[in-house]
């Protein structure tokens, strides 16, 4: 057994079951996700990793905050109302334009960059469309926090 990476997660997670790189972001590990399966469906082999390989070509050359995050694909999750749900935060030292930082997303390896909108409900966890920004928090140290809700695909995550 190897003890996992800061910034890295590999597993099997069940419906309604969570994988996580972290439990909070620090200067040495600046961006923490958690995905969150939920509980319908078959569960799913999930590798959820914050990387800074490709970071200058996903943000076009801009300048970014944090790192990329990558989602492996999962399938069998594509109702709207019951989605995925990834959150990502950023330590205070990357936290950028903080709650008006805007995400985007790239569904396949080489495919558009995109920015991720703000779902259209927010009042409910509806993925409409998918991915989409169901919460932004900002914590009192200075770190932030978006919660996207998604279903079944293979997204990147970057912010800026």
């Amino acid at each position: 057994m190897v003890a996992p990476t800061p910034g890295q997660a590999f597993g099997y997670v069940p419906p309604g079951g969570t994988i996580s790189t972290g439990t909070t972001a620090t200067l040495t590990n600046t961006t923490v996700a958690s995905f969150t399966l939920p509980n319908t469906g078959p569960g799913s082999l999930i590798e959820l990793r914050s990387e800074t390989s490709g970071v200058a070509t996903f943000c076009a050359g801009q300048q970014r905050s944090g790192k990329i995050l990558f989602l492996s694909p999962f399938e069998g999750y594509r109702n709207p109302r019951l989605p995925a749900k990834l959150k990502i935060t950023w330590d205070k030292t990357v936290a950028g334009a903080g709650l008006n930082s805007k995400i985007y997303v790239q569904k396949a390896p080489g495919g558009p960059v995109t920015v991720v909108p703000v779902c259209a409900d927010t009042s409910r966890h509806i993925a409409i469309p998918s991915p989409c920004i169901h919460e932004k928090t900002l914590f009192g140290s200075g770190d932030v926090q978006f919660e996207i809700l998604l279903l079944s695909g293979d997204p990147r995550f970057a912010r800026r």
